[in-house]
């Protein structure tokens, strides 16, 4: 064998290595390649899917939200109506308080006058024959806020202001 064989020989087996390389190459690329759509598509399903949960948190966050404004609207609504019941029984309170000291004054009362009546504006006892048309003093407006408004006196007992 020659010199210019030998060479030829050794330039075929590089050029079956490199074209050996080559087909490795091109083949490592073919599967970088399907490596890296893969990788795209599951980047893809990966942001839907972060859209959809982030759709649906906003969904659920304004649900929230919602149902917190409706719960502080009723709170608002009940705290209104404590205040109102609480006024209520301040008022039955007194007055029971009021029939409660009638009562008591009833029991005390040794002679029963036949006589003796109640007056519907003062709550006092008094006698038909004793009794003028000034005898009685009463509130002129109702009772609300807290004082009569005729006259501005506080308390809910407070004696009238016109006879």
């Amino acid at each position: 064998m020659t010199k210019f064989e030998e060479l030829r020989k050794n330039l075929e087996t590089e050029k079956k290595e490199l074209e050996r390389k080559l087909e490795e190459a091109l083949e490592q690329d073919k599967k970088k390649e399907s490596i890296l759509l893969d990788f795209e598509k599951q980047v893809k399903r990966v942001n839907t899917a972060k859209d959809t949960i982030k759709q649906k948190f906003d969904e659920k966050n304004e649900d929230l939200n919602k149902k917190m404004k409706d719960a502080e609207d009723m709170k608002k609504e009940a705290s209104g109506k404590v205040a109102l019941f609480t006024k209520q029984v301040e008022k039955l309170s007194s007055e029971n308080n009021a029939l409660k000291a009638k009562l008591n004054k009833l029991k005390t009362r040794k002679v029963v006058d036949v006589n003796s009546k109640f007056c519907i504006n003062c709550n006092k006892d008094f006698n038909e024959k004793e009794n003028f048309n000034w005898s009685c003093k009463v509130h002129r407006s109702e009772y609300g806020d807290h004082m009569w408004w005729c006259c501005g006196k506080r308390d809910y007992n407070a004696p009238g202001c016109k006879a």
